[in-house]
């Protein structure tokens, strides 16, 4: 059951953690509101009707004792919602947040600042809202199905050594390369056809495919810079296709998901977990991968995609141990610690305030993140990886940002670029393909009298001289 709390956006509540998810087909999810004035004025009926638009276990209150005894006669199966405004908010939930049955709390309220202050003190508050459609957008999203965030963490690894292993070399060279692609994508300048080309595309892919092509327009015509991370944990097109793209280091691909990359990044910086921590993820690899973090000990890994890990060690351990063994696979336990004040580059949040029904802490790292590979030990059937974030003052790596830094023209890399500019680190790290598409494209588009035009020629013609790596 959940509440929405009277108020009228998504804030970060430092560590706060999360309530459980119903995994019963017996339990009943229920959106409670309390509001004085719930059915007093137009915009909190046309709010009742959009909610119920999407859940159809809406019930109002005005009365806070009368709220209080309903959300007490419920069973623990039961998951609730609660919808407060800010002054009922204070009083109710000093009775009720840690009755089991109410899973989150929402503050529906005209003063964020203000209810943010008191709000902070209890974990199952999820959010405090002032806008009505970002109330609507979190109740939508709780009604979906959670990805599965068990995956497993695809990387490129980094070797500390002296040793000219081609093999070595070729590593640490998709390393560098991995890192300045994604830098380069998220500082692309953003252009409106780039939208419409990604939804072209995603019809194109899911024709035929009904409910691919109703989330794809549900997408086009819902979707905001503040739904990012909505979109992503949640089960729709977004999470299995980016994930094949960036697993894949499909250039092309990634580029068409730049705008929601840029999103992502942004979102993931603006709730940044607020303290150290130490996360679990538990996965099956193959005896070659395991063997080359084995060697790698003492040096790095960055991962493609964006990684989830549990605080709970029991839960992943059990869950792990459970995993039936095969003869081509090793069980493999990953130990991570991670400190904001360390690898502020490279955020890292709490997505269980993303969901309703979740009831761990569960933390996300963004993908490009750099791990140090402290140790790589076994006991029994389980392989360890101790492994720390890392950020950019990492001494080892001294010589990686360095050559980063030429590779994008040793300006800030957290100004935007446009395509041109995009092309030339393209070049530079051996994509000339991708670089003269977009000379091309930057060509279409700039004026005929544009003297742009002539420096775009001239990048063509470098194009098609090879450039090395490193």
């Amino acid at each position: 059951v959940a509440y929405l709390i009277g108020s009228k956006s998504l804030m970060a509540f430092g560590n706060a953690k999360v309530c459980p998810i119903a995994d019963s087909d017996s339990s009943i999810r229920l959106i409670y509101w309390l509001d004085r004035e719930v059915n007093e004025n137009g915009d909190n009926r046309q709010t009742q009707q959009r909610i119920r638009s999407i859940h159809n276990n809406l019930k109002t209150f005005h009365d806070p004792h009368e709220c209080r005894t309903s959300v007490e006669s419920l069973t623990e199966q039961d998951r609730l919602i609660l919808i407060v405004s800010g002054s009922l908010g204070r009083d109710i939930l000093q009775t009720v947040h840690d009755l089991p049955q109410l899973s989150s709390v929402y503050v529906y309220c005209m003063d964020k600042k203000l209810n943010e202050e008191w709000a902070r003190q209890y974990r199952k508050i999820k959010d405090v809202i002032v806008c009505e459609q970002n109330l609507i957008d979190r109740i939508k999203f709780d009604k979906k199905t959670l990805v599965n965030i068990d995956q497993g963490i695809s990387f490129n690894i980094y070797t500390i050594t002296d040793d000219p292993n081609p093999s070595i070399i070729r590593e640490n060279e998709s390393f560098v390369r991995s890192l300045i692609l994604l830098k380069s994508i998220i500082r692309l300048r953003f252009d409106p056809k780039d939208r419409e080309e990604l939804i072209s595309c995603l019809k194109k892919q899911f024709h035929g495919n009904k409910r691919q092509l109703r989330i794809t327009e549900e997408f086009k015509q819902e979707y905001s810079n503040e739904t990012a991370l909505l979109w992503y944990i949640h089960e729709s097109f977004l999470y299995t296709t980016l994930n094949k793209a960036l697993n894949e280091q499909s250039i092309e691909q990634m580029l068409l998901f730049r705008l929601y990359l840029q999103d992502m990044y942004e979102q993931l910086k603006q709730n940044q977990y607020g303290s150290q921590i130490r996360v679990y993820h538990s996965q099956m690899m193959s005896f070659e991968e395991r063997h080359d973090l084995e060697k790698s000990k003492n040096g790095y890994i960055s991962i493609k995609t964006f990684l989830f890990a549990n605080t709970n060690q029991n839960k992943v351990l059990e869950s792990l141990i459970n995993t039936q063994t095969t003869s081509d696979k090793c069980k493999i336990l990953f130990v991570i610690d991670a400190n904001p004040s360390v690898a502020t580059a490279n955020p890292f949040i709490d997505i269980s305030r993303f969901h309703s029904f979740m009831s761990e802490t569960i933390i996300m790292f963004m993908l490009g993140s750099i791990f140090r590979l402290k140790d790589v030990n076994r006991d029994g059937n389980i392989w360890t990886v101790q492994m720390e974030l890392c950020g950019e003052n990492e001494h080892n790596l001294e010589q990686v940002f360095e050559y980063m830094n030429r590779i994008h023209g040793n300006e800030n890399r957290d100004s935007t670029i446009d395509r041109r500019a995009f092309g030339d680190i393209a070049h530079r790290i051996g994509e000339s393909d991708v670089a003269r598409k977009m000379y091309d494209r930057q060509l279409d588009e700039a004026p005929k009298n544009d003297p742009v035009r002539s420096d775009l020629h001239c990048s063509l013609g470098r194009s098609s001289v090879i450039y090395m790596v490193l």
